[in-house]
């Protein structure tokens, strides 16, 4: 749903003073990550295909606020979906597409996309392939870690030092949006331990990327002695991070605890929290 204040509707949602909301589309399961474009048209990137597809762009014709017309395109599910200039972006759990937009802003060619990142990690956990597109012709993906944290070995809470997984996952990568087919070798590794970043956004103003990290779980599953079930359900912090290259956010090291207001080392390296 949408905040609309011409429309005092609050679509069975709890909303504070001076909101509202109207329900613009529905039937949409597993939507992610929306993008308009300039003029007004939603493109929204499905998790789960519907008719087979994964994106599905949707049109107001009348300017009412609710949008009556649908198409859907791109036989891949996912996350990301990002407007730059004259291209639509978007991904699925393990590559990256671009589309060409008109001047409507609508895809050219829907079933005709550009490859652009292939390859990347896909261990169907965790996988979300965030995207965002600098004022630089970067376009930067997360690639989150399918394990908890770097328990390489499932009969051991002890984990590896350093986390070999961090070569690949748990990280930000920055590629072109130029250049066709890119895989890992051909990108930077922008930024290192984010156990997985499923929002980000580029800040035009500061120049700089924002990220919002997920951070590790089963802290009371692994770890009774030190956790109980509430304090696992309430820590780690789900911490936002500005986000310079070269920057390290410590996972699967550390974890950051909101009410103790400092970084804790990991159980698997010896916290005890």
């Amino acid at each position: 749903a949408i905040k609309n204040i011409d429309t005092p509707l609050h679509a069975g949602m709890q909303l504070p003073p001076g909101f509202t909301a109207t329900i613009v589309a529905e039937g949409l399961d597993g939507a992610r990550h929306i993008a308009f474009n300039k003029q007004g048209g939603l493109y929204v990137k499905l998790s789960k295909l519907k008719g087979g597809k994964g994106i599905i762009y949707l049109k107001d014709k009348n300017g009412d606020g609710i949008f009556e017309e649908q198409m859907a395109f791109g036989d891949y599910p996912g996350t990301g979906i990002y407007i730059k200039k004259d291209y639509l972006y978007a991904s699925s759990n393990d590559e990256v597409y671009r589309y060409k937009l008109n001047n409507k802003g609508e895809v050219i060619h829907p079933d005709e996309p550009e490859k652009i990142i292939a390859g990347l990690v896909n261990r169907n956990r965790d996988n979300s392939k965030s995207i965002v597109v600098d004022d630089r012709g970067n376009l930067y993906v997360n690639i989150g870690s399918y394990l908890n944290a770097c328990l390489v070995d499932p009969n051991s809470k002890q984990a590896p030092n350093p986390c070999p997984l961090l070569d690949s996952v748990g990280g930000i990568w920055q590629f072109k949006t130029d250049k066709m087919n890119q895989q890992y070798k051909d990108g930077v590794h922008y930024a290192t331990g984010f156990k997985n970043v499923v929002g980000l956004d580029w800040n035009s103003k500061t120049n700089s990327l924002f990220v919002m990290q997920h951070n590790r779980d089963q802290l009371h599953n692994l770890y009774p002695e030190y956790f109980t079930a509430e304090q696992s359900n309430l820590v780690p912090a789900e911490t936002m991070y500005e986000v310079h290259k070269g920057a390290d956010g410590g996972w699967p090291y550390v974890y950051y605890d909101q009410y103790q207001h400092k970084k804790i080392l990991s159980p698997e390296y010896g916290g005890d929290g």
